[in-house]
């Protein structure tokens, strides 16, 4: 069979949101040509495979690529996101980021694009359909888009073991029920727990008929902090300076904190701490898939290779398109330098670690004019703008800057000191 071969500038593995956003800027600030090659049938990645409810856990303003809005502007009027910025729906974000290659990045001329193809590496990759080989000559660099892989629910394999008589199914089934079980199992306490939790609550499911097995409590961030909008600035840009609690779900009060899943039997539920009893009745809720599943660090530059991870807490899309930014405009023995990987947490000590990377990559790129320019123009860092924004005669608002840009020194220095001793008490173990 016939290998076709082809040549590019830049070749992108994957066309989820991070390929997305990377891409995009390399059209936008460069005349660089590109081919983009992806597994799934249409853009988007695990939003083609999600369940069928999901939303965006930020505003729909902080997503999507910088070049075209996602966010339609509306606050929302009902449901449990009442007055705060919108979040697109699954649905929303496949049409969009399928509108974004179809009106804006093939047009181009410059952007090929191959879906449902298998990369293998080395520039090779193979058809799904046909099983055409294509080989691509990269002309500067690859760019992985699929190293922070996310699973989702659907395609997720449970890593215990599950009785053959018990119900049990992925978050994605649960619009399919029809008949009332005894009572609902959620496994998984992060995001795909949460919103499986609110979709029951807000079909009048009972709480008391809720059992949630939360192998541990997630961290949380409350969304009214991260509006991008001027009527939100006390709640956004004061929660950075002060980091306050937020309230977590309420309702569901039967919580089982025994540790992970290791068996669901007819009768009971083995944990790693301890049983509960469960029954054939109930409904066992997979929600234990973790969203992202590669939390090691790597170089993002690293020769002829672009690795892109978070540069910015919780941004991984922002990220992407910043990332791409520095690979235009800075010479390459800067690059690293400048995008400091902000972990993604995965343990308590880990909020230390990414709030002080996060820290200096703020303070670095605070010290660079046409960064900070760069910045104040793109539509995913909204923060920038909503700084921008503070009038000189505005004494509320000034007050909270002020009282932000005091402590991020003394904050550093205390942060620096907590990871000092954890690096300490690490090597003394």
């Amino acid at each position: 069979m016939t290998t076709h071969i082809h040549q590019t500038d830049y070749l992108i593995v994957g066309s989820g949101a991070v390929g997305m956003a990377f891409a995009d800027i390399l059209l936008t600030e460069s005349d660089a040509n590109i081919v983009i090659v992806d597994r799934f049938h249409k853009p988007g990645d695990h939003w083609n495979e999600a369940y069928p409810f999901v939303t965006l856990h930020q505003p729909s303003s902080f997503y999507g690529v910088s070049s075209r809005e996602l966010s339609k502007g509306c606050i929302a009027q009902v449901g449990l996101n009442k007055g705060l910025n919108e979040l697109a729906s699954g649905v929303e974000v496949c049409a969009y980021f399928d509108d974004v290659i179809r009106e804006q990045f093939l047009p181009t001329g410059r952007v090929k694009y191959f879906p449902m193809c298998d990369y293998k590496g080395e520039g090779k990759f193979v058809s799904s359909l046909t099983g055409e080989t294509h080989q691509v000559k990269v002309n500067k660099k690859t760019v992985d888009a699929t190293y922070l892989n996310t699973t989702v629910p659907s395609t997720h394999t449970p890593n215990f073991s599950i009785a053959a008589d018990i119900q049990f199914m992925p978050l994605n089934d649960l619009p399919k029920v029809t008949q009332p079980p005894a009572g609902y199992v959620v496994i998984g306490g992060g995001k795909t727990g949460i919103d499986a939790i609110l979709w029951l609550l807000e079909k009048d499911v009972n709480p008391d008929d809720i059992q949630w097995v939360m192998p541990r409590d997630a961290w949380l961030i409350d969304r009214k902090n991260t509006q991008p909008s001027e009527e939100f600035f006390a709640d956004a840009i004061e929660d950075q300076a002060s980091q306050m609690e937020i309230e977590a779900l309420r309702k569901v009060k039967n919580m089982v904190r025994l540790g992970r899943v290791t068996s669901i039997e007819n009768n009971q539920i083995v944990l790693e701490q301890g049983t509960i009893p469960t029954s054939t009745e109930h409904l066992h809720i997979d929600c234990s898939a973790s969203a992202l599943t590669n939390l090691t660090i790597k170089p993002i530059f690293d020769g002829d290779v672009i690795t892109p991870q978070t540069v910015r807490s919780y941004q991984p899309v922002f990220s992407a398109a910043f990332i791409a930014h520095i690979e235009l405009a800075y010479p390459e023995q800067a690059k690293n330098k400048i995008c400091n990987v902000v972990r993604l947490p995965n343990t308590l000590i880990d909020w230390l670690r990414l709030t002080a990377a996060f820290m200096m990559n703020q303070y670095i790129w605070s010290q660079d004019e046409n960064l900070r320019k760069w910045l104040l123009g793109n539509r995913l860092d909204g923060f920038s703008q909503l700084m921008r924004s503070v009038k000189e005669d505005d004494i509320e608002k000034q007050a909270i800057v002020k009282r932000l840009r005091a402590n991020a020194q003394p904050a550093m220095g205390k942060l620096q000191q907590y990871l000092a001793q954890v690096q300490a008490q690490e090597k003394a173990v």
